[in-house]
């Protein structure tokens, strides 16, 4: 699938942006199946698995066609502390359920190389869906390890809010479109 990959940072702290604060939330709205994208906030580096493995816990699914109105309802919901840093034209290709991988044409300042992504069942629950997001990333983001990969992903579900507001934002275009 041809798309668009949008990275954003949520600043958690009053003041001028900081990109590489440890306080940022990372988020990145990814195309990864055919007209669907997958909206997921890194919860940080992974110590414990090879060099530039970062755990993505995500938030919702959406199909491709909301993708604006989708951006639009976070920026009211975040207001100001709610950034695009990057935006890169991609391809995505599913090896399997669960598992894309990310090309890029042309790398970004904060994207440096291309992008694999797996579902790991090992660190989800039935509420939580944790990825590995195997990538160069310029950006800086706690340590984490098995060990406190839950209390983290925990922690940022509370700061990212409820999932509701997903339900406004695909009113605001007509159709059966459903978030998962």
């Amino acid at each position: 699938m041809n798309g668009t990959l949008h990275y954003f940072i949520l600043k958690n702290y009053e003041g001028k942006l900081i990109k590489k604060n440890k306080s940022n939330t990372h988020l990145m709205m990814i195309p990864v199946d055919p007209k669907k994208y997958m909206y997921v906030a890194i919860i940080g580096e992974m110590v414990d698995n090879e060099e530039d493995t970062y755990a993505a816990q995500l938030i919702v699914k959406f199909p491709e066609e909301i993708l604006e109105e989708t951006i639009i309802g976070e920026e009211e919901y975040f207001g100001n502390r709610f950034i695009e840093i990057e935006t890169l034209n991609c391809n995505s290709s599913a090896q399997a359920p669960g598992n894309y991988i990310i090309t890029f044409p042309k790398k970004g300042v904060n994207i440096l190389s291309n992008l694999e992504i797996n579902y790991e069942l090992e660190y989800s629950t039935s509420s939580r869906r944790i990825y590995l997001i195997k990538g160069t990333l310029n950006l800086v983001s706690e340590e984490i390890d098995d060990k406190n990969m839950k209390m983290v992903a925990a922690k940022q579900s509370a700061f990212i809010g409820k999932t509701s507001r997903f339900i406004e934002y695909k009113k605001l275009k007509r159709g059966n479109y459903l978030y998962e």
